[in-house]
């Protein structure tokens, strides 16, 4: 994926790339931290692992799972990524699993809004997914039904996904489900954020 820096932008550009920016979701701290990110640039696994990422998003669809402990920058990594979406003129957009599944509840009490349907077509509408925090997800068989359909509907239409967890990952297949699991393996894969706290 074209990292941006050589495009040219006309004003009209500009607003539409500003507009997709801060439609995407992402708390203020990374939308304002992604780009000053970008300019400090070190040679580190946390920068090895953003190049492999970015280098696979926009082809064929992907599905990656960044998974670690707190403080290893996986949401901070992941704003980078969707603003170089965002840069693409693509839509990009944040969402934590429990904000994400406490949508579609809300659709079951018959008063007026987005249906459940209508709730998913929007997860799946996106040139990228993120959905943060699946480790506060419960594993309920109706998560992992909801899951599922999300991600089985953005692989068959070719869209880029990553699902950040501070899940160890042999927790993985249990939380997540076999499903999504053996889609990361085709199109994408785990990532271990293993190294040095990103806060530090």
């Amino acid at each position: 994926m074209d990292l941006g820096e050589r495009l040219i932008y006309t004003d009209r550009d500009k607003l539409e790339v500003v507009g997709l920016w801060r439609r995407s979701g992402f708390p203020d701290r990374h939308m304002t931290s992604a780009r000053e990110t970008a300019k400090n640039r070190e040679e580190t696994g946390w920068w090895a692992a953003h190049d492999y990422m970015s280098k696979r998003f926009g082809s064929d669809g992907t599905l990656f799972i960044l998974t670690g402990p707190r403080g290893t920058g996986k949401t901070q990594m992941s704003a980078c990524l969707a603003r170089l979406m965002a840069l693409q003129k693509q839509e990009v957009k944040y969402i934590r699993a429990s904000d994400m599944y406490d949508n579609i509840k809300a659709t079951y009490g018959g008063t007026e809004g987005d249906t459940s349907k209508e709730v998913i077509s929007n997860s799946v509408r996106p040139r990228l997914l993120i959905i943060d925090d699946m480790q506060d997800a419960n594993a309920s068989n109706w998560e992992g039904r909801i899951l599922n359909q999300i991600i089985d509907r953005r692989y068959g239409s070719h869209k880029d996904t990553v699902l950040i967890t501070n899940d160890r990952e042999e927790a993985l297949p249990t939380k997540l489900g076999s499903s999504v699991m053996s889609r990361a393996d085709e199109i994408g894969g785990i990532i271990q954020t293993d190294w040095a706290s990103f806060r530090s």
